[in-house]
């Protein structure tokens, strides 16, 4: 038996255990997880690796991404989104991949202009509603918290269907309560977002329905019988029987309008300037 050859049973020495180490650390990853012109830093990292670890080198490894992700630009994203039949991140006991999150990965290593993106946010058709999700997922990855809650406040006025995957399957939701959890979770269908910071130095968010919110509640309020201040219609009138009963209520009572004094007459006026005139010695009038 030669010398070089190892027994099963043998023991590893120490000097061998830190060559594996050594092997372990100058492991280089394959060629496609690493981009090497960055154009920017988001977060002190490259947007891609904004997704966790794990998920991204399963992202490499799916069909999906070796298939049909390998030079993609912007203008052919568009028609992958298009084609999209749902959105998603990682589903299935193994953690799968959708190719929704595969695309999203690919538009972070992009690395598009504010204007493409807002390009993107603002198709009107709903074919392009998976467009807009992916978007709206790199604004709420990238941008900066102000800009993060002032656009994907805009989008939840559209209520398309979207079909989202779950770990159970897809499920039909709708575009406002997508981009909602992309506002107030810190997880969605497997993917963790940034941190993000609370909204305290912008000013309040101005429903549309704001205008008519206080026609609303009193709608509302009366068909419970209740007033604004949310009392019961019936409390009312019984407080007020009881008030007339006990005549606690004020009545008003009308102001007195002062009556003017009565005139004097002509001759009493003269009457009283003749006494004057009589003690200066002028003469009387008549």
């Amino acid at each position: 038996m030669s010398k070089n050859k190892k027994l099963p049973f043998s023991k590893i020495t120490s000097e061998e255990k830190e060559k594996e180490k050594g092997k372990e650390d100058n492991y280089v990853h394959p060629w496609w997880t690493d981009t090497y012109s960055f154009k920017k830093y988001v977060r002190g990292v490259a947007p891609q690796h904004l997704i966790d670890t794990s998920t991204r080198h399963r992202i490499y490894n799916s069909v999906y991404w070796q298939q049909h992700c390998f030079g993609v630009n912007l203008l052919t994203l568009v028609d992958r989104a298009q084609s999209l039949k749902g959105v998603g991140g990682v589903y299935g006991l193994f953690r799968e991949p959708c190719n929704f999150i595969c695309l999203f990965l690919k538009l972070l290593e992009l690395e598009p202009s504010k204007k493409v993106i807002e390009g993107f946010l603002n198709t009107k058709s709903w074919q392009m509603k998976h467009l807009r999700l992916l978007a709206a997922l790199y604004v709420r990855f990238v941008f900066p918290a102000e800009e993060v809650y002032l656009i994907l406040e805009g989008l939840l006025g559209q209520y398309f269907k979207v079909a989202v995957l779950r770990e159970e399957g897809f499920k039909v939701e709708y575009f406002d309560t997508v981009i909602y959890s992309f506002l107030h979770d810190k997880f969605w269908c497997g993917i963790t977002f940034p941190p993000l910071t609370p909204r305290n130095n912008l000013p309040p968010r101005i429903t549309p329905l704001a205008h008519m919110a206080d026609k609303i509640k009193e709608e509302e309020f009366a068909k419970l019988g209740m007033n604004k201040d949310g009392e019961l219609f019936e409390e009312i009138e019984k407080r007020k029987s009881e008030e007339k009963q006990s005549g606690r209520i004020q009545f008003k009572v009308k102001k007195k309008v002062p009556v003017p004094a009565p005139q004097k007459s002509e001759a009493n006026e003269i009457a009283e300037e003749n006494k004057l005139r009589a003690m200066l010695g002028l003469p009387l009038l008549h």
